[in-house]
């Protein structure tokens, strides 16, 4: 059997790269060789501020429905359950950013599914990101005050980064992930 390579960081490139310099202009240009390139988040405003106000899945978006948004002290939660989650495994997410834009879309749906479809040219990976770095900004505890068991060292490229892993737990459960080492490599910025 060959050998499986070791990969780093610096090689993901899905969601990363959303534009690119143009070689004649000097310019900052749509990146055309992503999907990213083709889609317009202006025309499609209510799903982008969906996206990137829940961090859901695309598969997650296209199931959820208006009936699962839960408000409690004063904030807004959406419920998944069993089929509408990665794993089955149900989940209760934060509302986070535009929280007001999320509470209308759903209810606007009311008890049916808040979007049919997702476009195809939606880079929801990248909205996902985006979510996760602010849900644990929001969630991160001064650095310098923790233990050293209460902090999460990165490795290899990340070396010498240094996260607070109650905060990464909360994120990565709310992705739904329960590894706070998927969420390091993968999502935070």
């Amino acid at each position: 059997l060959g050998s499986v390579k070791e990969r780093s960081r610096a090689d993901i490139t899905r969601s990363r790269e959303r534009t690119v310099t143009s070689e004649k202009t000097g310019k900052q240009i749509k990146n055309q060789s992503t999907r990213a390139g083709h889609f317009s988040e202006k025309n499609h405003e209510r799903e982008v501020s969906f996206a990137k106000s829940t961090g859901l899945r695309r598969s997650e978006m296209e199931q959820v429905r208006g009936n699962q948004l839960v408000l409690r002290d004063g904030k807004a939660y959406i419920q998944l359950e069993g089929q509408q989650c990665k794993g089955g495994q149900p989940r209760e997410l934060p509302v986070i950013g535009n929280v007001d834009r999320v509470i209308e879309i759903m209810r606007e749906a009311g008890n049916e599914k808040v979007f049919d479809r997702v476009p195809a040219a939606m880079d929801v990976h990248h909205y996902r990101s985006q979510y996760a770095t602010e849900l644990y900004k929001s969630l991160a505890r001064p650095i310098e005050q923790l233990d050293r068991k209460e902090k999460y060292f990165c490795r290899g490229d990340l070396k010498g980064v240094v996260y607070d892993r109650s905060a990464m737990l909360q994120t990565s459960e709310a992705l739904g992930h329960h590894r706070i080492s998927v969420i390091a490599e993968h999502y935070l910025r």
